[in-house]
């Protein structure tokens, strides 16, 4: 069997204004990710790199390093914070 290459990508959208959730959370579970045993295609911010490297040890990974403001989707991040601060938005995510 062939192995599966892994892409993924972290970058802070700073989303703790808006639902509670830190940065550090986001930082635990990627370094959960980081761990899977297949080669990885990362995407992360320059200031991330160390931390990818020190998940990564032994393991094939190529790092891409974008800042967040040149992700294709950037453009919208304002709509989208919009629509995630709105009342609709809140009401229909909220646990029941």
């Amino acid at each position: 069997m062939k192995d599966i290459t892994i892409v993924t990508s972290l970058q802070d959208i700073r989303r703790h204004n808006m639902d509670g959730r830190k940065w550090g959370e986001y930082l635990d579970w990627f370094a959960v990710t980081l761990q899977i045993k297949s080669p990885m295609v990362v995407f992360v911010d320059e200031d991330l790199v160390d931390f990818v490297k020190g998940y990564r040890v032994g393991q094939k990974t190529e790092i891409i390093t974008e800042k967040l403001e040149d992700v294709p989707f950037y453009k919208y991040k304002d709509r989208m914070d919009e629509i995630i601060a709105s009342e609709d938005y809140q009401k229909r995510i909220a646990d029941a």
